[in-house]
């Protein structure tokens, strides 16, 4: 019972951090080049954390105590914070700010395009 407590609560976290990340992401990228960017960054940084990360942890056991792998997740997890500090707008708000790139808006698209479609 405690286990799979254990997995649906991990689940339920897994999804709320996929359900805030992705979007943010598409969002932080033109389209013209948001598959390669989001594909290359998020995997690179993936391997390298993740598949880095065991061995650090070990080794910071065995050269320290079993309380250092969490300051290893600390530190990272303040890298984290000041990555989302600097990163640049998305691209809706930056289309705000200097008029480059802009996205239609559903709220304001002519109605009267839609009604003739509508009707043929």
């Amino acid at each position: 019972f405690v286990a799979a407590f254990s997995q649906a609560f991990l689940g339920i976290l897994l999804a709320l951090w996929t359900g805030a990340m992705l979007p943010w992401i598409v969002a932080s990228f033109p389209p013209s080049v948001r598959l390669t960017s989001v594909s290359f960054a998020y995997n690179l940084s993936t391997g390298i954390f993740g598949g880095f990360s065991p061995a650090i942890a070990t080794a910071l056991v065995d050269r320290y105590d079993s309380t250092a792998p969490g300051l290893f997740v600390t530190v990272l997890a303040v890298l984290a914070m000041l990555g989302l500090y600097i990163a640049p707008k998305s691209e809706t708000e930056r289309s705000k700010d200097t008029g480059d790139i802009q996205f239609a808006d559903v709220n304001q698209l002519d109605h009267s395009e839609q009604s003739e479609h509508e009707m043929t």
